[in-house]
């Protein structure tokens, strides 16, 4: 794909193309060890991204924590960043949302209820809404479906394409990682299980 853009794609649209540290300048003709290059350059790229998943999933088997941000109601230790500690400002909401759940209110009810209560959404679903308090029938979802709050840490739901393409696309429900029992639970399994039963017949046509 590189070499493509630099053989047909500049020339064709006039770029000129410079690499200072491989010593590539298209304004001349003596550039044949740039496919060469290219091809290292590939196959680093590719090398290393092997590394960096084997190391999370290495992570992940062992039940440590390897996400961007912790799940709502939780936070990293700061001794550890592999492991969650419950967090008291938020862990006292997502009770509540599970126990709005129970008594029988929909995800939208619930996310209605937050919004009206000015409660703050999850930080690692805040990009592209407008204000904070924008609570959506998805966001509450996430937090009743999400096993972490039996305290087991749940890895690996998405992946990049490749390392070529870092789009994540969402990986079966079968091929996660569970490892249960690391770290303190919030919700009790009977409250996880109940709230599961409802929105399955709630999902029914």
């Amino acid at each position: 794909m590189f070499m493509y853009y630099v053989e047909e794609i500049f020339p064709n649209n006039d770029i000129l193309f410079i690499a200072l540290n491989d010593d590539v300048d298209t304004r001349y003709e003596d550039n044949e060890m740039m496919p060469f290059k290219s091809i290292m350059n590939e196959y680093y790229a590719r090398d290393t991204s092997k590394k960096i998943r084997s190391v999370k999933k290495t992570t992940a088997l062992s039940g440590g924590f390897c996400g961007s941000f912790a799940p709502y109601g939780y936070r990293v230790d700061p001794n550890n960043k592999r492991k969650l500690l419950i967090d008291p400002e938020t862990a006292p909401i997502v009770k509540r949302i599970f126990e709005m759940s129970k008594q029988g209110n929909s995800v939208h009810q619930i996310a209605r209820t937050l919004c009206e209560e000015k409660i703050l959404i999850p930080l690692e679903t805040s990009t592209g809404f407008r204000f904070p308090t924008d609570w959506v029938g998805k966001n509450v979802k996430m937090i009743l479906e999400n096993q972490v709050y039996l305290g087991h840490m749940v890895s690996h739901k998405t992946q990049t394409k490749s390392f070529k393409n870092r789009k994540l696309v969402a990986v079966p429900k079968e091929d996660w990682i569970v490892v249960k029992n690391t770290h303190e639970a919030i919700i009790d399994e009977e409250t996880f299980e109940l709230v599961q039963k409802f929105i399955s017949v709630k999902k029914r046509p």
